[in-house]
């Protein structure tokens, strides 16, 4: 084990720690001292940490009470007072002496950047000699036998006594001498089978050895020898053509008799299967007129049954199909269009929206619904093209349709009812929510998210207000009724002049290229992050419209919120990249969103 993390866990204070630094279970100095919520007393990290031996999650435990799984948070107060007693340096015996603060006692023993000089590290190149922080520079420049050095022919990096040994006889840019003594010289060896290929003492085969030719020949005798065998050439060529004309057409004539043959199989075995499909048919035709004339006459005494039973059953099976059907796809019902036959029942309204539509409380067929319709004398155009698409999608953190009622006026869209209204006000009107249940509320929100981006569906509307909360922190995504549905995936969305932009919630690509994509949700998504660790407050609410918009369009971004952890706000940081492709995806959010619950108990104070 590394001797520097010996000494990282032993402290060895200049004065004595008062009472208050010590931990009641421990006792000993604080490391890393946790508030737990049961009882309010603080302890170490390590004292009430209690792995589960099947699932390897981690949990908190009170000493005091021995409850299980309690909620722990880090003493900051008491963490900073630690941090800054002062000790000594581990290697006083060696004669360092170094005193400072408790949070700067790493970086003064640490082996490459610290300021200790009596510390001890083993040499990285692997000769084994022990070094002090002093002797490192000048033994692994000049004295190490392991040192790393440079071929002067292939400017390779490499151990020294490879460079001088086996790589000097296998260097491809090693010069060498042409191994035919053509008077070639310098040659690099990698370029030596070129080399040999241009040689004109290198021996090569005659032209035409393929013909009978055996002789070798140096490259700079061919030509002469081709002219003072011209004659003998000729006569290999003649004969070497003769024999292949032979064997061609010795190859025709078998493989004409082969063919002949085959064919005279094929028409004897054709002849014999027509004369036995013949036979055979003529039998059927016998037997098929035989068993027709039975069929027809035992059917004709059971059409009459048949057709009066089916007569009786027609209606009520039709009426059940066409129930069955509305039902399966969420579609009106053909047979009853009016609001009392469907027994539909508006008790109060809950919400106006700027949208002119009204959210109404009340019950459809004896259960409990909420019911969108729009304002008198309005378009019910945006309810219509919210049907449209939520028909289409189906997923459990999106707002369900019960049903809708488009024949008529007014238009209705029939919604689950979800007790505990939007989430912009529950955070305004409920106490300050645990990072476990904001990060379920997070997790939630991106699981609809991806699947509306795997449907290619831009929400255009990601805010607190427009997501639902029901029991147990139950959130789903409402208002679709300015979402787009693309048609290829990288596809973009140009914005019409006459859409109202929330400026504060908008990509910097919607606010200067007047373009929605898949990517500008993912931004609205990280404000709403940010709303939710800041208890529902507006995002840039200290700025104008205007200066927020400058603001998003230059990349100066929101700070981190009070109370939020540093990789939190990064996740954050992260969904606002400029670069709209940057930005990561919302199953890699929901990833990030594990990971820092799972590493809250061991953050860094900041």
């Amino acid at each position: 084990m590394d001797e520097t993390k010996l000494y990282l866990y032993e402290w060895d204070f200049i004065d004595p720690p008062i009472k208050d630094h010590v931990c009641g279970h421990c006792k000993q100095v604080y490391r890393k001292p946790m508030m737990i919520e049961c009882c309010g007393s603080t302890f170490c990290a390590s004292c009430i940490m209690d792995e589960d031996p099947y699932s390897g999650n981690i949990q908190y435990m009170c000493p005091n009470c021995n409850e299980k799984n309690v909620a722990a948070i880090l003493n900051r107060k008491k963490w900073n007072k630690i941090l800054e007693l002062g000790i000594k340096c581990p290697f006083t015996s060696r004669g360092c002496l170094w005193t400072g603060e408790l949070k700067a006692r790493a970086a003064h023993v640490d082996t490459l950047s610290g300021s200790c000089e009596c510390i001890t590290s083993t040499c990285p190149n692997g000769c084994e000699e022990i070094l002090e922080k002093k002797e490192r520079t000048e033994h692994l420049s000049y004295f190490c036998p392991k040192r790393l050095v440079v071929c002067s022919y292939c400017s390779k990096h490499d151990k020294q006594e490879f460079i001088n040994g086996e790589h000097k006889n296998n260097c491809p840019e090693f010069p060498i001498d042409c191994p035919k003594n053509c008077g070639a010289n310098a040659i690099k060896r990698m370029n030596l089978e070129d080399h040999l290929v241009e040689c004109s003492l290198h021996e090569i085969e005659c032209d035409f050895s393929y013909a009978g030719c055996s002789k070798l020949i140096m490259r700079k005798d061919l030509v002469e020898h081709h002219q003072n065998n011209w004659q003998m050439h000729f006569a290999f060529l003649i004969k070497f053509f003769e024999e292949m004309l032979q064997k061609k057409e010795l190859q025709l004539h078998e493989l004409i008799a082969e063919k002949d043959e085959q064919l005279q199989k094929m028409v004897k075995q054709h002849s014999q299967q027509l004369q036995e499909k013949d036979e055979a048919l003529q039998k059927l035709i016998v037997m098929r007129d035989e068993e027709i004339q039975k069929q027809v006459k035992e059917q004709e005494t059971k059409v009459d049954q048949r057709l009066e039973k089916l007569t009786k059953d027609f209606e009520s099976k039709y009426d059940e199909l066409k129930t069955n059907l509305s039902r399966l796809y969420h579609l009106p019902s053909a047979i009853s269009t009016d609001v009392h036959e469907r027994k539909l029942e508006m008790t109060e309204i809950i919400h106006r929206g700027k949208n002119k539509t009204e959210i109404w409380r009340g019950k459809y067929n004896g259960t409990e619904i909420a019911i969108k319709k729009p304002v008198s004398g309005a378009s019910p155009s945006e309810i219509l093209m919210e049907i449209h698409i939520l028909k289409k999608l189906m997923h459990s953190n999106l707002v369900t349709m019960v049903d809708s009622i488009t024949t008529g006026e007014p238009v209705y869209m029939i919604l689950e009812y979800m007790s505990n209204g939007n989430l912009e006000n529950y955070l305004r009107n409920n106490n300050t929510l645990l990072l476990h249940q904001q990060i379920s509320i997070g997790k939630q929100l991106a699981h609809g998210l991806e699947y509306l981006q795997e449907n290619l569906c831009i929400h255009r509307r990601i805010r607190v207000d427009n997501v639902l909360v029901g029991e147990n922190l139950r959130c789903k995504i409402n208002d679709l009724s300015s979402a787009v549905v693309l048609h290829k995936y990288n596809e973009e969305y140009a914005v019409e002049k006459s859409t109202k932009l929330r400026i504060k919630w908008c990509a910097p690509e919607v606010l200067k290229d007047k373009r929605f994509c898949l990517k500008s949700d993912v931004w609205a998504y990280g404000i709403l992050l940010w709303q939710l660790i800041a208890d529902g407050e507006e995002p840039y609410s200290e700025l104008t419209v205007v200066r927020a918009q400058q603001h998003i369009c230059t990349g100066t971004l929101m700070s981190r919120p009070q109370n939020c952890l540093v990789n939190f706000y990064t996740l954050m940081l992260d969904c606002w990249k400029l670069d709209p492709w940057a930005r990561p995806t919302f199953e890699a959010l929901s990833d990030l969103l594990d990971h820092v619950k799972d590493a809250h108990k061991y953050t860094d104070i900041k």
